[in-house]
């Protein structure tokens, strides 16, 4: 039963031998716990071992040896360490981080792939937290301004220094911050980015229209700003590994489940579009059993096509 708990958590079982696993499963509570334990392990084996703190001097040593490759050229006192922990999530897939100079041309670039996340600390002490598939580019970082790009979903906690504004460049509006924590989701494939506020002060900008936002609200831009109250502030949650949905169409949710867990879903059913989703899953359940709870609240089914690919079936 080991090799097919196993089998399971890798999506290598056919539907007959998933059916007969689940029936095996609610014969006994040894049963269960037997699986959880096997998935734990599992889980551990695929969680690299990762130094958490990167000393640029011996990262920059590195580089130099390979300069058809890289160039880094920083000056120790703009950028002092920078601290990544990169998690993963799904499985299979290894998380990249390009490191390069403060240049206006050569920008510091933090990536996360999908099924992967990354916790960067800046040179003035801000703290940002990346979410699956996501891009951090730290344009500018000098004594006048702080000016970074984002593309994807990160949650930054910003070192308050009045001396030396803040900024985000999204893909539709750009964010002022004034020391503070917040959230920003801004996948281009979603639409308008979405800017929740936790603590502090900021500011949406897009032209010459301004918005201020206050702790407790998000704001997005479709044509105008919009800004809406939120009442649960859960939009950080991913942090702490889990994922929860509020009333989420069913393209968000399989938008969602594809950059966490690093599979390719094809829905081949169009009755979907008015369907919305609301619920929370943890970061222990493997795509297989999120699909698997799904099908009890949704009026969906799903076929496994290939190691991580899967086809969205109506029931």
């Amino acid at each position: 039963m080991q090799e097919q708990i196993t089998k399971y958590l890798e999506g290598r079982l056919s539907d007959t031998e998933v059916v007969a696993l689940q029936s095996w499963l609610k014969q006994s509570e040894d049963n269960r716990l037997l699986f959880e334990e096997e998935k734990k392990q599992w889980l551990s084996a695929k969680t690299p071992t990762l130094d958490l703190q990167v000393n640029l001097r011996q990262v920059k040593e590195k580089l130099e040896r390979k300069k058809e490759q890289f160039t880094l050229k920083m000056r120790w006192q703009h950028i002092a360490a920078i601290w990544l922990l990169g998690i993963l999530i799904g499985g299979g897939a290894l998380w990249f981080v390009q490191l390069s100079g403060e240049r206006k041309t050569n920008p510091m670039v933090v990536e996360t792939q999908r099924g992967q996340r990354s916790k960067v600390t800046l040179e003035d002490g801000t703290t940002v937290w990346l979410n699956a598939d996501s891009k951090l580019e730290v344009l500018r970082m000098n004594d006048e301004e702080r000016l970074l790009s984002l593309t994807g979903e990160a949650f930054f906690d910003v070192e308050t220094d009045k001396s030396r504004p803040f900024y985000i460049k999204l893909h539709d509006y750009d964010v002022q911050v004034l020391g503070t924590s917040f959230n920003i989701m801004s996948y281009e494939e979603l639409g308008a980015s979405e800017t929740t506020l936790y603590s502090g002060r900021l500011r949406a900008i897009k032209d010459s229209k301004r918005r201020k936002v206050k702790p407790g609200q998000s704001i997005t831009w479709n044509g105008r700003f919009k800004v809406r109250r939120k009442g649960d502030m859960l939009a950080n949650c991913w942090i702490d590994s889990q994922f929860r949905f509020d009333q989420v169409s069913v393209a968000e949710l399989i938008f969602r489940l594809e950059k966490w867990y690093d599979v390719d879903i094809a829905v081949v059913a169009e009755e979907f579009e008015e369907i919305t989703f609301s619920g929370v899953f943890k970061n222990e359940e493997t795509i297989w059993q999120v699909l698997d709870i799904l099908k009890n609240y949704l009026p969906i089914d799903y076929k496994r096509t290939g190691h991580r690919t899967v086809e969205i079936l109506k029931k």
